[in-house]
């Protein structure tokens, strides 16, 4: 594997390759970890990270202190990794240099990675360290945007040649994130087709309800135009019963749905906060849907000759 490492980062496109033990994405394995100062009551368990060396940068994860494996350090089987949810838990005034034990193996913290996802945002990020780890892992390479499938085309072809006769098989990190998400995602798509259709069916209710309106009140219409009546008066008129009830919608509707939201986003450690800002414009969005629903029948109304209306009488 380390041969095939060496002949991958030559590849053209291939930026960095490393191996893991264990999936970026989901849960790793857990073991716990003594250090100087551990209450002997408390059950500490992290997720276990084994890889190689350049895993750090062909992840490019960002080291927030100390530094990342290296060749030039012959010791470094013995050295992990931390990250900064591990270091917060140990409550280290300086975790590097840390003595740590691990299946009572003393070994070093010689670096503090920062915090990255490896669940989805309904997790916390839990505490987790790396350790180098011989043998046959995973491999993860980054590769440059331009020219990807050239790129794998040769990786592939480099594969084959280390292990002729078995399936060439990879995916993009992107999506395996994205998998974790797919409830969400069909979710999505089925509330905006819902709301798209709901839109939809109220605008033509206003719609026949304003014609049918503003041929109730023509005959009112035309009086109003011959004492003089304004076009804009007469359409504000028309049109303030409509917004009325869409007002009254709304006030039924804000505190109804911000419980729903919110309910929603507490499934979520990582979550965005209700602001009033999404109602003010929603508001503003379905006042302005509103009178485009009845504004070609109310304008209509608006600038009708009132002789027609008042023929009749």
């Amino acid at each position: 594997q380390d041969a095939f490492l060496a002949e991958l980062q030559k590849v053209p496109g291939v930026v960095n390759a490393a191996y893991t033990f264990h999936n970026i994405v989901g849960r790793k394995y857990s073991d716990g970890l003594d250090w100087p100062g551990k209450d002997p009551n408390e059950d500490a368990y992290f997720e276990v990270f084994g890889v190689s060396q350049n895993f750090t940068e062909t992840m490019k994860m960002q080291i927030s202190s100390g530094r990342s494996f290296s060749k030039d350090f012959g010791m470094d089987s013995l050295n992990i990794i931390i990250n900064e949810t591990a270091a917060k838990l140990m409550k280290l005034k300086d975790p590097i240099g840390a003595t740590v034990s691990f299946h009572g193996t003393n070994r070093q913290v010689i670096g503090v990675v920062r915090d990255f996802h490896f669940e989805s945002m309904h997790e916390a990020i839990k505490p987790a360290f790396m350790h180098l780890q011989k043998g046959e892992g995973n491999i993860v390479a980054s590769i440059k945007p331009l020219n990807q499938q050239g790129t794998i085309t040769a990786i592939e072809n480099l594969y084959k040649t280390f292990n002729p006769g078995f399936p060439f098989t990879f995916n993009f990190l992107d999506e395996a994130y994205q998998k974790q998400y797919e409830t969400e995602t069909r979710t999505a798509t089925l509330s905006g087709y819902f709301a798209g259709l709901a839109i939809i069916i109220s605008c033509l209710g206003l719609f026949g309800l304003a014609a049918f309106t503003a041929q109730k009140r023509q005959k009112e219409i035309g009086i109003r135009k011959v004492l003089g009546a304004s076009f804009a008066s007469i359409t504000a008129m028309l049109s303030n019963d409509f917004l009325k009830l869409a007002a009254i919608a709304l006030l039924i509707a804000f505190p109804l749905s911000w419980w729903m939201m919110n309910t929603w986003l507490q499934g979520y450690v990582y979550r965005i906060n209700i602001t009033p800002a999404i109602f003010i414009m929603s508001g503003t969005l379905v006042l302005v849907i509103t009178f485009i629903a009845i504004g070609f029948q109310t304008i209509k109304a608006a600038i009708a000759n009132p002789v027609n209306s008042l023929r009749s009488e």
